[in-house]
């Protein structure tokens, strides 16, 4: 029996589109906010920054596979500490292939009073803490 290579290959064609979704669906993925998974070096700070000048803190998040994407981060001030909450958004319902995936959650922080202040970062899986020192400018 002699095969047909263009039947082969509208067959191979036809299950790629099905595994890759191919049928065209006017609903949108279903997508689910989440805490992020910090990572082990979830983020670095100095030891000290200057009162009123912003500070950028960068916090890495990982998650198990390729159907995550970077969500906001919010970040709640209380008279000595920064609560920042880094967000992915999941989508439950889709095929994804990429095993693991890094994030960057990006916010600026200013504190206007001296003093030592805790920078906390909540995340899914772990709370991570560091003291910070704000100081003021010597003229």
């Amino acid at each position: 029996m002699r095969k047909n290579p263009l039947a082969i290959a509208g067959v191979c064609i036809g299950l790629l589109a099905a595994c890759s979704g191919g049928t065209e669906s006017t609903e949108p993925l279903a997508r689910v906010r989440e805490a992020a998974r910090l990572s082990t070096r979830a983020f670095v700070l100095p030891d000290s920054v200057e009162r009123g000048k912003p500070l950028t803190l960068r916090i890495e998040s990982v998650a198990g596979d390729g159907c995550y994407e970077v969500g906001e981060t919010t970040v709640d001030f209380t008279a000595r500490a920064a609560i920042v909450r880094p967000y992915w958004y999941h989508y439950p319902n889709a095929v994804c292939t990429q095993a693991l995936q890094s994030f960057e959650h990006v916010v600026t922080l200013q504190f206007p009073e001296e003093g030592d202040v805790t920078i906390r970062v909540v995340g899914a899986q772990a709370l991570v803490e560091r003291r910070i020192r704000v100081y003021r400018r010597s003229s």
